[in-house]
């Protein structure tokens, strides 16, 4: 009983273990019938098939955007299976196309598709025949359309791909399609784009072609009864007439084309077909343009000024043009119709109230024109100058200078420099640029800056020349110059402040190097420091440099050099330290080998112990450069000191990232080759540099005086300056006062002519307190008489003898009512004596203009003044030639109980 017992346990145990593995068997078994199922489901389907049957499968069940990430997807599917793609999915997709005729999405994309691969050479050189494939089924798709929005988007991928298809099929397949597209039964936008088509298809096909079926057809087209479609063909005849390329059948196949659009009732077909004239204009043969043309060119400009429309501002563009192209046909006569009528027309906008607004359109019209005719004038001044310059176009110019319209100046200003080339020995043109400049207007003064390396050699050779008599010196052209910098670099365009600051190097060969360093070089040290962009920088320490090569003086180089070394080298901002670092490249092209070694190397070297890392990293990049000009032997101490630097450098620098970027600088510099020759141009340059520095200071020839005819000068010393001013006796019974100035409301210039020298004879009988050296105050102004000119001009006390010139016995009398009662003296020639000339007394010019001399004679007329001015504008008068002064200028009134006598005429 107990053995049963015993063994009943161990029997379960073991059903437990069988059950657990049956278990563990049933649950690694396959579930076939769960593997059949999901080979059936749709989504694993998708997963497992591959691209090309995905794109298949989509095309035929998919829903609309799948079929079009299919089409965008196109040139994908080329890359990766191209000829599976061509030989299935591209018929399936020309299937699609032509189910859904009517889906503006799938054809629109379909077109961008077959655009892009037709014009890609990629896929037509790969695949041979697919441009073929393709350009039937665009012309297919573009025969099925109906809505005319798919057909125009088909049409125009036709003109954009029809240059990347053989000739032999463009000539086949898509010259009948362009004659067909321009039926006049055709939509409106069908007939515009086969204008467009038969413009690119001139292009392509031959001459004879073109004259055979695109010539009719054009001509159909410019008789289209739609204006839209006359204005597009009207824009393309040029090209029509180009791709002839005869004279005779552009003029039998074209010019009555031209003749029936001028007479256009739209306006816009008229100024369509006006600015194509110009461009077929040498097509023509010579007889037509003289016969016909410019008769119909009259006719047009007449009824254009009459209607004053749109087609006046097109006129007024292409009337030079016009004149260029005709200038071998015109007679006189047409020569002058064509000056008076750009005047007409220039007078037809000048007329132009300036408070009329320009919401007319008539008033707009106006504008345009006179914006033209702007941009015309150096056509005509080319044409007309000669004759016509002085009279008719120099009035013109003053007015479009002055025009309260910027773009009339900005056009002006643009073509300037073409101006000055024509008209280089012109002074006149110094007024208008000047006028330019001063209106300030940015875009203005950029035009004109722009061009000033062309302006300014006409405009100096003129302020210098004497014998045009300019109206502006050199000097005033100088601040001119100086002040467009003001003007531009307040406008914030800093590439138009580069150009100015590059363009007025050329300044340097038309100022003295003197002047050169007095006007230019503080302005261009000031940009060099406080310019915002690099590049101004750059440029001005570039054109100071340039300047600096031209100066004799070695002295006024080292100014220049202490500068760059000392102001800007130490300068306390980093950016401007790094600059000297930025134009070593120009000084190495500017100057020669031996001049950098000298002046400016072992300053760049020192830079090695900036602070500023990236002073260093630039220092680094720049030493390639420099090892580039070395020469070999000679130069072999700087290569080693060159290396000595980079490896000191390197084994300073504390940053990982500036040591990676030292090494690579320094792998570059190791890698640049040095030379074994002096190269021709640092020859030439050092040279050039002994030539120009010969540490004499140029003179400068002053011009000489001109003389009035009829004025008789009478023979004084030349070291005399003039010191009074002669005026011409008054009409009337009572004579002006001569030591009162005539306030007008509008002053006036005189002319000033040299002068009476004139010395104090008398004295008042009052104290005259005596000269000391701390009451003696000194003028302000320029010329004064303790400058170093006054010196040179101040009388010495022979001069105050009996002048051979002037009888004493005729001033006598005129100076008794002068001299104050009871005097001592006895007459005038002891006086002289007794009145030294450092009493303070200055000799003003303007305290003689009471004085007249004819014919030797003097007198003095007026009444005294009470009082002297305490504010003198005395000064010693330039021994140059006419000067002018403003009536309106403060003049001395002539001190009481003072008599002052003419001792010489200068």
């Amino acid at each position: 009983m107990s053995e049963e017992v015993a063994v009943l346990p161990h029997d379960e145990n073991d059903l437990s273990v069988d059950e657990d593995e049956e278990i563990v068997q049933k649950s690694n078994a396959i579930d076939w019938n769960s593997l059949f199922a999901s080979v059936e489901d749709p989504e694993l389907a998708d997963i497992m098939r591959s691209a090309i049957d995905s794109a298949i499968n989509i095309l035929t069940t998919g829903k609309e955007v799948q079929k079009l990430s299919v089409i965008r997807t196109l040139t994908e599917l080329l890359d990766s299976d191209g000829a599976e793609c061509i030989e299935k999915v591209i018929p399936l997709i020309q299937t699609v196309l032509k189910e859904e005729a009517t889906n503006l999405d799938l054809h629109c994309e379909a077109a961008v598709v077959f655009k892009s691969i037709i014009t890609d050479k990629r896929y037509t050189d790969k695949f041979v025949g697919l441009t073929d494939k393709l350009l039937n089924y665009i012309l297919l798709n573009l025969e099925n359309q109906k809505e005319h929005i798919s057909a125009a988007a088909w049409l125009e991928t036709l003109v954009e791909i029809a240059d990347h298809i053989p000739v032999q099929a463009v000539t086949e397949l898509i010259v009948p399609l362009a004659v067909s597209q321009a039926d006049p039964g055709k939509r409106v936008q069908r007939r515009v784009i086969a204008t467009k088509l038969v413009e690119k298809l001139c292009t392509i096909i031959s001459p004879q072609e073109v004259r055979k079926e695109l010539a009719p057809c054009a001509q159909m087209l410019c008789q289209d009864p739609n204006p839209t479609v006359r204005t597009s063909i009207a824009q393309r005849l040029s090209i029509i007439a180009q791709s002839l390329n005869n004279s005779t059948d552009c003029v039998s196949l074209l010019l009555p084309c031209l003749i029936e659009l001028c007479k256009d009732d739209d306006a816009g077909v008229r100024e369509a077909i006006l600015n194509t004239i110009a461009i077929c204009l040498p097509y023509f043969t010579k007889e037509s343009r003289k016969t016909v043309v410019v008769p119909l060119l009259r006719k047009c400009t007449e009824q254009a000024l009459f209607l004053k429309d749109d087609s006046l501002g097109v006129v007024a563009r292409q009337l030079g043009p016009w004149l260029d192209s005709l200038q071998d046909v015109l007679s006189d006569q047409e020569r002058k119709w064509f000056l008076d009528t750009y005047c007409r027309m220039i007078g037809l906008s000048m007329n132009q109230s300036m408070t009329e607004s320009l919401t007319d359109s008539r008033n707009v019209t106006v504008l345009i024109s006179r914006r033209m005719c702007a941009y015309n004038f150096p056509c005509f001044v080319q044409k007309y100058g000669d004759a016509h310059f002085t009279e008719r176009l120099l009035p013109i110019l003053e007015k479009f200078a002055s025009d309260s319209d910027d773009e009339v100046r900005s056009a002006i200003a643009a073509g300037f420099h073409e101006i000055v080339a024509l008209r280089p020995d012109e002074p006149t043109l110094i007024p208008p640029f000047i006028e330019l400049i001063r209106g300030g207007a940015s875009e203005v003064v950029d035009r004109i800056t722009g061009s000033l390396h062309k302006i300014l050699p006409a405009l100096y050779k003129c302020a210098n020349s004497q014998s045009n008599a300019p109206k502006i010196n050199r000097s005033q052209l100088d601040r001119i110059v100086i002040g467009c910098n003001r003007l531009i670099r307040g406008t914030g365009s800093w590439r138009s402040h580069e150009s100015y600051l590059n363009n007025i190097s050329c300044i340097r060969h038309l100022v003295p190097s003197h002047d050169l360093f007095v006007s230019f070089l503080p302005m261009l040290k000031q940009e060099v420091l406080t310019s915002r962009a690099l590049p101004c920088r750059i440029a001005a320490a570039n054109t100071l440099f340039l300047m600096m090569r031209e100066h004799p003086m070695s002295k006024s180089r080292q100014t220049v050099i202490d500068f760059f070394c000392n102001t800007v080298a130490k300068h306390e901002s980093c950016q401007r330290r790094r600059l000297l670092l930025d134009v070593v490249p120009r000084i190495l092209d500017i100057f020669s080998l031996e001049f950098f070694k000298e002046h400016i190397l072992q300053h760049v070297l020192d830079m090695a112990n900036d602070k500023v890392s990236n002073i260093r990293l630039q220092l680094c990049r720049t030493l390639p450069i420099i090892k580039e000009f070395l020469v070999l032997p000679g130069d072999e101490q700087t290569l080693l000191d060159l290396e000595k630097l980079v490896r000191q450098l390197l084994a300073k620098e504390e940053s990982l990232n500036s040591r990676q970027l030292i090494q690579t600088y320094a792998c570059e510099f190791s890698r640049t080759e040095t030379v074994h020759r002096v190269s021709p141009s640092n020859k030439v340059k050092l040279e050039e540099e002994k030539k120009l520095w010969t540490d004499v200071e140029p003179v400068v020839a002053e011009p000489p005086k001109k003389e009035e005819a009829g004025t008789k000068e009478s023979s004084a010393p030349a070291s005399k300056p003039p010191n009074g001013s002669r005026i011409p006796e008054s009409s009337g019974s009572k004579p002006p006062s001569m030591w009162r100035t005539s306030r007008t409301a509008k002053p006036k210039t005189a002319v000033v002519r040299p002068q009476p020298q004139i010395v104090v004879t008398q004295r008042s009988p009052s104290p005259m307190p005596k000269a000391t050296a701390s009451d003696d105050r000194k003028s302000r102004l320029p010329m004064a008489t303790n400058s170093p000119l006054s010196a040179r001009y101040k009388p010495s006390n022979s001069i105050t003898t009996t002048s051979s010139s002037l009888s004493k016995t005729s001033m006598e009398p005129s100076l008794t009512r002068y001299r104050p009662g009871g005097s001592s003296f006895a007459n005038g020639t002891s006086s002289r004596s007794s009145i030294p000339m450092s009493t303070g007394l200055r000799r003003s010019a303007t305290t003689t203009t009471g004085f007249e001399h004819f014919n030797g004679s003097t007198s003095i007329a007026g009444k005294s003044s009470p009082l002297v001015t305490s504010s003198s504008s005395s000064c010693i008068r330039r021994p140059y030639s006419l000067m002018k002064v403003q009536s309106s200028s403060a003049i001395e009134k002539k001190p009481p109980q003072m008599s002052i006598r003419i001792t010489s005429m200068t």
